[in-house]
Protein backbone atom coordinates (compact mmCIF):
# COMPACT_ATOMS: atom_id res chain seq x y z
CA UNK A 1 0.00 0.00 0.00
CA UNK A 2 2.80 2.30 0.88
CA UNK A 3 4.49 1.42 -2.37
CA UNK A 4 1.33 1.98 -4.27
CA UNK A 5 0.80 5.25 -2.52
CA UNK A 6 4.34 6.19 -3.28
CA UNK A 7 3.83 5.43 -6.96
CA UNK A 8 0.62 7.39 -7.02
CA UNK A 9 2.23 10.35 -5.29
CA UNK A 10 5.11 10.25 -7.63
CA UNK A 11 2.78 10.12 -10.61
CA UNK A 12 0.78 13.09 -9.31
CA UNK A 13 4.00 14.93 -8.66
CA UNK A 14 5.12 14.32 -12.23
CA UNK A 15 1.76 15.46 -13.60
CA UNK A 16 1.93 18.59 -11.46
CA UNK A 17 5.44 19.27 -12.65
CA UNK A 18 4.36 18.87 -16.24
CA UNK A 19 1.53 21.30 -15.59
CA UNK A 20 3.58 23.87 -13.73
CA UNK A 21 6.62 23.81 -16.08
CA UNK A 22 4.89 25.47 -19.09
CA UNK A 23 3.24 28.02 -16.88
CA UNK A 24 6.49 29.25 -15.38
CA UNK A 25 7.22 31.38 -18.50
CA UNK A 26 3.74 32.88 -18.70
CA UNK A 27 4.57 36.10 -16.79
CA UNK A 28 7.53 36.64 -19.06
CA UNK A 29 5.37 36.13 -22.13
CA UNK A 30 2.82 38.60 -20.82
CA UNK A 31 5.55 41.07 -19.98
CA UNK A 32 7.11 40.74 -23.45
CA UNK A 33 3.74 41.21 -25.12
CA UNK A 34 3.06 44.25 -22.96
CA UNK A 35 6.42 45.73 -23.89
CA UNK A 36 5.67 45.07 -27.57
CA UNK A 37 2.27 46.75 -27.26
CA UNK A 38 3.76 49.72 -25.42
CA UNK A 39 6.46 50.04 -28.09
CA UNK A 40 3.86 50.02 -30.87
CA UNK A 41 1.74 52.56 -29.03
CA UNK A 42 4.77 54.84 -28.51
CA UNK A 43 5.75 54.45 -32.16
CA UNK A 44 2.23 55.35 -33.28
CA UNK A 45 2.17 58.29 -30.87
CA UNK A 46 5.58 59.47 -32.14
CA UNK A 47 4.49 59.17 -35.74
CA UNK A 48 1.29 61.07 -35.03
CA UNK A 49 3.21 63.77 -33.17
CA UNK A 50 5.72 64.07 -36.02
CA UNK A 51 2.91 64.41 -38.55
CA UNK A 52 1.28 67.13 -36.46
CA UNK A 53 4.62 68.95 -36.13
CA UNK A 54 5.32 68.64 -39.86
CA UNK A 55 1.81 69.89 -40.67
CA UNK A 56 2.27 72.82 -38.31
CA UNK A 57 5.63 73.72 -39.87
CA UNK A 58 4.15 73.42 -43.37
CA UNK A 59 1.36 75.75 -42.32
CA UNK A 60 3.87 78.28 -40.98
CA UNK A 61 5.91 78.06 -44.20
CA UNK A 62 2.83 78.49 -46.36
CA UNK A 63 1.77 81.51 -44.30
CA UNK A 64 5.28 83.01 -44.56
CA UNK A 65 5.36 82.42 -48.32
CA UNK A 66 1.96 84.05 -48.70
CA UNK A 67 3.12 87.09 -46.72
CA UNK A 68 6.33 87.33 -48.76
CA UNK A 69 4.35 87.03 -51.99
CA UNK A 70 2.03 89.80 -50.84
CA UNK A 71 5.00 92.00 -49.92
CA UNK A 72 6.59 91.36 -53.33
CA UNK A 73 3.33 92.34 -55.04
CA UNK A 74 3.12 95.49 -52.95
CA UNK A 75 6.76 96.34 -53.71
CA UNK A 76 6.16 95.74 -57.42
CA UNK A 77 3.12 98.01 -57.33
CA UNK A 78 5.15 100.67 -55.51
CA UNK A 79 7.94 100.43 -58.11
CA UNK A 80 5.44 100.78 -60.96
CA UNK A 81 3.89 103.80 -59.28
CA UNK A 82 7.31 105.34 -58.67
CA UNK A 83 8.35 104.69 -62.29
CA UNK A 84 5.15 106.32 -63.49
CA UNK A 85 5.75 109.34 -61.28
CA UNK A 86 9.35 109.68 -62.50
CA UNK A 87 8.19 109.42 -66.12
CA UNK A 88 5.63 112.13 -65.49
CA UNK A 89 8.25 114.34 -63.86
CA UNK A 90 10.63 113.76 -66.80
CA UNK A 91 7.90 114.72 -69.28
CA UNK A 92 7.11 117.86 -67.28
CA UNK A 93 10.80 118.77 -67.14
CA UNK A 94 11.12 118.23 -70.90
CA UNK A 95 8.05 120.37 -71.57
CA UNK A 96 9.36 123.03 -69.21
CA UNK A 97 12.79 122.97 -70.88
CA UNK A 98 11.25 123.25 -74.35
CA UNK A 99 9.04 126.07 -73.15
CA UNK A 100 12.02 127.89 -71.63
CA UNK A 101 14.05 127.38 -74.82
CA UNK A 102 11.20 128.73 -76.94
CA UNK A 103 10.74 131.67 -74.59
CA UNK A 104 14.49 132.35 -74.64
CA UNK A 105 14.55 132.34 -78.45
CA UNK A 106 11.58 134.70 -78.56
CA UNK A 107 13.25 137.01 -76.05
CA UNK A 108 16.51 137.02 -78.00
CA UNK A 109 14.70 137.75 -81.25
CA UNK A 110 12.73 140.50 -79.56
CA UNK A 111 15.90 142.01 -78.08
CA UNK A 112 17.71 141.85 -81.43
CA UNK A 113 14.72 143.44 -83.14
CA UNK A 114 14.56 146.18 -80.51
CA UNK A 115 18.29 146.84 -80.80
CA UNK A 116 18.03 147.09 -84.58
CA UNK A 117 15.09 149.42 -84.18
CA UNK A 118 17.02 151.59 -81.72
CA UNK A 119 20.06 151.70 -84.01
CA UNK A 120 17.87 152.52 -87.00
CA UNK A 121 16.14 155.29 -85.14
CA UNK A 122 19.47 156.71 -83.99
CA UNK A 123 20.77 156.75 -87.56
CA UNK A 124 17.57 158.32 -88.83
CA UNK A 125 17.80 160.91 -86.12
CA UNK A 126 21.36 161.66 -87.21
CA UNK A 127 20.24 162.01 -90.82
CA UNK A 128 21.86 158.77 -91.98
CA UNK A 129 20.53 155.70 -93.79
CA UNK A 130 21.20 152.10 -92.79
CA UNK A 131 22.52 149.69 -95.38
CA UNK A 132 20.90 146.25 -95.50
CA UNK A 133 22.68 143.14 -94.23
CA UNK A 134 25.23 141.71 -96.61
CA UNK A 135 24.32 138.51 -98.39
CA UNK A 136 24.72 136.63 -101.68
CA UNK A 137 21.57 136.53 -103.77
CA UNK A 138 20.58 133.40 -105.74
CA UNK A 139 21.52 135.20 -108.98
CA UNK A 140 24.95 136.13 -107.64
CA UNK A 141 25.43 132.56 -106.38
CA UNK A 142 24.60 131.16 -109.80
CA UNK A 143 27.15 133.48 -111.41
CA UNK A 144 29.91 132.64 -108.93
CA UNK A 145 29.33 128.87 -109.07
CA UNK A 146 29.16 128.98 -112.87
CA UNK A 147 32.65 130.52 -112.99
CA UNK A 148 34.46 128.81 -110.13
CA UNK A 149 33.12 125.24 -110.27
CA UNK A 150 34.54 124.51 -113.77
CA UNK A 151 37.79 126.20 -112.70
CA UNK A 152 38.14 123.88 -109.69
CA UNK A 153 37.22 120.80 -111.74
CA UNK A 154 39.78 121.65 -114.41
CA UNK A 155 42.57 122.08 -111.83
CA UNK A 156 42.51 118.92 -109.72
CA UNK A 157 46.07 119.45 -108.41
CA UNK A 158 45.32 122.96 -107.13
CA UNK A 159 45.22 123.63 -103.39
CA UNK A 160 41.54 124.28 -102.67
CA UNK A 161 41.74 125.39 -99.04
CA UNK A 162 39.96 128.63 -98.13
CA UNK A 163 39.77 130.05 -94.59
CA UNK A 164 36.99 132.51 -93.76
CA UNK A 165 37.15 134.47 -90.50
CA UNK A 166 34.78 136.89 -88.74
CA UNK A 167 34.16 138.59 -85.41
CA UNK A 168 32.03 136.37 -83.16
CA UNK A 169 30.41 139.42 -81.57
CA UNK A 170 29.16 140.69 -84.95
CA UNK A 171 26.13 138.55 -85.84
CA UNK A 172 25.76 140.16 -89.28
CA UNK A 173 29.39 139.32 -90.16
CA UNK A 174 28.94 135.73 -88.93
CA UNK A 175 25.83 135.29 -91.12
CA UNK A 176 27.70 136.69 -94.13
CA UNK A 177 30.62 134.33 -93.37
CA UNK A 178 28.22 131.36 -93.39
CA UNK A 179 26.75 132.44 -96.74
CA UNK A 180 30.21 132.86 -98.31
CA UNK A 181 31.24 129.42 -97.04
CA UNK A 182 28.13 127.79 -98.53
CA UNK A 183 28.74 129.27 -101.97
CA UNK A 184 32.47 128.47 -102.08
CA UNK A 185 31.78 124.91 -100.89
CA UNK A 186 29.35 124.45 -103.79
CA UNK A 187 32.15 125.56 -106.09
CA UNK A 188 34.36 122.72 -104.83
CA UNK A 189 36.64 124.54 -102.39
CA UNK A 190 37.64 123.07 -99.02
CA UNK A 191 36.29 125.81 -96.75
CA UNK A 192 37.11 126.25 -93.06
CA UNK A 193 35.25 128.89 -91.04
CA UNK A 194 36.43 130.53 -87.83
CA UNK A 195 34.52 133.05 -85.73
CA UNK A 196 36.48 134.61 -82.89
CA UNK A 197 36.24 137.77 -80.87
CA UNK A 198 38.13 140.68 -82.45
CA UNK A 199 38.41 139.52 -86.07
CA UNK A 200 37.86 142.36 -88.52
CA UNK A 201 38.19 145.21 -86.04
CA UNK A 202 41.44 146.38 -87.66
CA UNK A 203 39.72 146.90 -91.03
CA UNK A 204 36.96 149.30 -90.00
CA UNK A 205 38.54 152.06 -92.06
CA UNK A 206 38.52 149.99 -95.26
CA UNK A 207 35.19 150.43 -97.05
CA UNK A 208 35.37 147.79 -99.77
CA UNK A 209 32.32 145.79 -98.67
CA UNK A 210 34.02 144.54 -95.52
CA UNK A 211 35.76 141.64 -97.34
CA UNK A 212 39.53 141.30 -97.08
CA UNK A 213 41.85 138.75 -98.66
CA UNK A 214 45.21 137.53 -97.36
CA UNK A 215 47.74 135.47 -99.31
CA UNK A 216 51.15 134.22 -98.23
CA UNK A 217 53.90 135.09 -100.70
CA UNK A 218 54.78 137.91 -103.05
CA UNK A 219 51.81 137.54 -105.44
CA UNK A 220 48.22 136.24 -105.37
CA UNK A 221 47.87 132.56 -106.26
CA UNK A 222 45.61 131.43 -109.17
CA UNK A 223 42.63 130.49 -107.04
CA UNK A 224 42.76 133.91 -105.31
CA UNK A 225 42.66 135.75 -108.66
CA UNK A 226 39.85 133.50 -109.94
CA UNK A 227 37.73 133.97 -106.80
CA UNK A 228 38.16 137.75 -106.86
CA UNK A 229 37.22 137.84 -110.55
CA UNK A 230 34.10 135.69 -110.04
CA UNK A 231 32.89 137.81 -107.12
CA UNK A 232 33.62 141.02 -109.01
CA UNK A 233 31.54 139.79 -111.98
CA UNK A 234 28.75 138.99 -109.47
CA UNK A 235 29.12 142.60 -108.19
CA UNK A 236 30.51 141.64 -104.80
CA UNK A 237 33.53 143.81 -104.01
CA UNK A 238 36.62 142.59 -102.17
CA UNK A 239 39.34 144.78 -100.77
CA UNK A 240 42.71 144.62 -102.51
CA UNK A 241 44.58 141.40 -101.57
CA UNK A 242 47.07 141.75 -98.76
CA UNK A 243 50.30 139.88 -99.47
CA UNK A 244 52.31 138.37 -96.63
CA UNK A 245 55.67 138.54 -98.41
CA UNK A 246 57.65 137.42 -95.36
CA UNK A 247 55.82 134.07 -95.22
CA UNK A 248 56.21 130.99 -97.42
CA UNK A 249 53.40 130.54 -99.97
CA UNK A 250 51.08 127.64 -99.08
CA UNK A 251 48.28 128.16 -101.61
CA UNK A 252 45.70 128.81 -98.86
CA UNK A 253 43.41 131.80 -99.31
CA UNK A 254 42.27 133.64 -96.17
CA UNK A 255 39.17 135.86 -96.23
CA UNK A 256 38.31 138.13 -93.30
CA UNK A 257 34.74 139.42 -93.00
CA UNK A 258 34.95 142.69 -91.10
CA UNK A 259 32.11 144.84 -89.82
CA UNK A 260 29.56 146.03 -92.35
CA UNK A 261 30.52 149.44 -93.77
CA UNK A 262 27.98 152.15 -92.98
Amino acid sequence: MVLVYGKKWRRNLILCGKHIKPNLFWPFKVLGFAILVVGLVMEMAGSFSAERLQSKENGILESTNAQLSLQVQQLSSTNLWFAGEMLGIAKQMKETTNSLATTSDLILKKVEKDVRSIVANSHIAAGKTISPDRTITPTQEETIVGILKPFVQNNPMMIRKVDILADWNDSESVRYLTRLADVLTKCGFDVRTMAQIGYGEDFSDRKAGGLHVFVKGSSPNPNCRQILMAFRIAQIVFDKPMLKTNETPDGILSIVVSHKPE
